[in-house]
């Protein structure tokens, strides 16, 4: 893989979490903003990870196999 082909395969997933975050941030900007320098930060981001992670997931252009 060349770096341009690197960089075209990494463009979309790039776009798909801004469009997340964009879509969250009303939801999680003061629950991130309280969290900054209390003992919660690290489980207040994994939550936000996951959150972005579901919003991609449920909002996302993504075809899951059937389980």
């Amino acid at each position: 893989m060349t770096k341009e082909e690197a960089i075209g395969h990494w463009m979309p997933i790039v776009s798909a979490v801004f469009t997340a975050e964009h879509n969250i941030v009303g939801e999680w900007d003061a629950k991130l903003k309280a969290a900054k320098g209390s003992p919660q930060v690290e489980e207040t981001c994994r939550a936000y990870v996951r959150a972005v992670a579901a919003e991609i997931v449920d909002h996302g252009d993504i075809e899951f196999d059937e389980e």
